[in-house]
């Protein structure tokens, strides 16, 4: 989240990036409080556990990039995207190409 932390300010304007934490042990509130600690400049939301099932998470530290038509453009696992990997996807979902 450090490389996406770096290159998300650029395209804050027109990319909405929204946390979605997993794990059913937190509350809203921690997980605001872990965003907040680690200077994320974007929400941090729970999702409902249907929403876990409906993309198919299956590890704990996975992304999913989604466009503006609701398609899933992206699925990575903590740490396998490097920076130009993150640069593309934001890159694409600001021009919508």
């Amino acid at each position: 989240m450090r490389t996406l932390k770096a290159l998300y300010p650029a395209y804050a304007e027109r990319v909405v990036l929204v946390a979605v934490g997993s794990q059913v042990w937190e509350s809203d509130a921690s997980a605001s409080r872990f965003a907040e600690g680690g200077g994320y400049p974007w929400p941090t939301v729970l999702a409902d556990p249907q929403v876990v099932r409906d993309y198919a998470i299956t590890a704990q530290s996975s992304a999913v990039g989604i466009d503006a038509q609701g398609v899933v453009v992206l699925r990575d696992g903590y740490g396998t995207s490097g920076e130009e990997a993150w640069r593309a996807l934001l890159e694409r979902l600001a021009t919508g190409s």
